[in-house]
């Protein structure tokens, strides 16, 4: 494989695990919104499990491939905020997420910006 199609091989499987990351993390935040029971706290913690798997798998192509760049920084940053709220808010049972409301709100721009910027990899390349 040349090093060009690899780079962006890379990238693109890169974007697919940031992708599932997002996703899930996304669904650990709604199940809150949805549910009544404490049974949301179980399937929150469920998606979020999925959704750590994908990221440390991102995080592993990151590393072993190079491809360190402050857009990527910027949406790893904000995963790892946004996981710590969650479990602030699922550890104390906590009614007031208006705190990881916001940490999902700065995940969600991170990650359109991160979306943006891969798209413009692509077209470069």
């Amino acid at each position: 494989m040349r090093e060009n199609e690899k780079f962006l091989y890379n990238v693109s499987y890169l974007q697919e695990r940031l992708d599932d990351a997002f996703s899930d993390a996304r669904a650990s935040y709604k199940v809150l919104e949805k549910h009544d029971s404490d049974l949301r706290y179980q399937l929150s913690l469920t998606y979020m499990n999925m959704s750590f798997q994908s990221y440390i798998e991102a995080k592993r192509i990151y590393k072993e491939a190079h491809l360190e760049h402050r857009e990527f920084e910027g949406f790893f940053e904000a995963y790892k905020k946004y996981k710590f709220e969650l479990k602030k808010v699922i550890t104390e049972k906590d009614q007031n997420t208006s705190w990881l409301y916001s940490r999902y709100e700065t995940l969600s721009k991170e990650k359109k910006e991160l979306d943006l910027f891969i798209k413009g990899v692509f077209q470069n390349s």
